[in-house]
């Protein structure tokens, strides 16, 4: 794993909130999710992320690297953290063997389900989805926070806590 640090100039990412990027590889086991999870949070903290938004990074991060894992046969689970600006991407890659169908962010599932919630949390808290198949083998899931880094404050978490969430788009494609 690799340290948040500005990409300009090097420093910690909690010195400003510029550009800092971090990539890990994880293990598929059943205590990887938690470990992206705790990852991201630390990278994002350390990049200057709202809280707000670190929390849905985290929740989102464990998703994605629960359905790698669970979906798709893969050794390990290749997750990445970027900032630039107010912009966080998140990735998640598995080298799996696309079993089934690509993730899909459709509706939540009913109530007694014991699956199909990830995907339809990961749309509901990110900004935007993005599903590659790779015809190889394996998954790539980009997503997308937008947040407001200005001194007023996060618009973007305040949506979010007063449950108007009104910006969940999802794309699903091949290739």
């Amino acid at each position: 794993m690799t340290a948040a640090r500005c990409q300009g100039c090097n420093s910690p990412q909690s010195a400003h909130p510029c550009h800092c990027a971090a990539s890990a590889t994880l293990t598929a086991s059943g205590t990887a999710p938690a470990k992206a999870r705790h990852w991201v949070r630390h990278a994002l903290h350390s990049c200057g992320a709202p809280a707000a938004t670190v929390d849905d990074a985290a929740l989102c991060i464990n998703e994605l690297t629960a359905n790698a894992i669970s979906h798709s046969g893969t050794p390990t689970v290749d997750i990445h953290v970027e900032t630039t600006g107010a912009v966080i991407h998140l990735d998640v890659v598995d080298h799996g063997h696309n079993a089934g169908q690509a993730p899909d962010a459709g509706p939540m599932p009913d109530a007694d389900a014991e699956h199909g919630r990830g995907m339809p949390i990961v749309a509901a808290l990110a900004d935007a989805i993005q599903v590659h198949r790779h015809p190889d083998g394996g998954t790539h899931v980009h997503i997308t926070f937008i947040t407001d880094t200005s001194p007023q404050g996060d618009p973007v978490a305040a949506r979010r806590l007063s449950g108007q969430n009104d910006r969940c788009r999802a794309r699903v494609g091949q290739g």
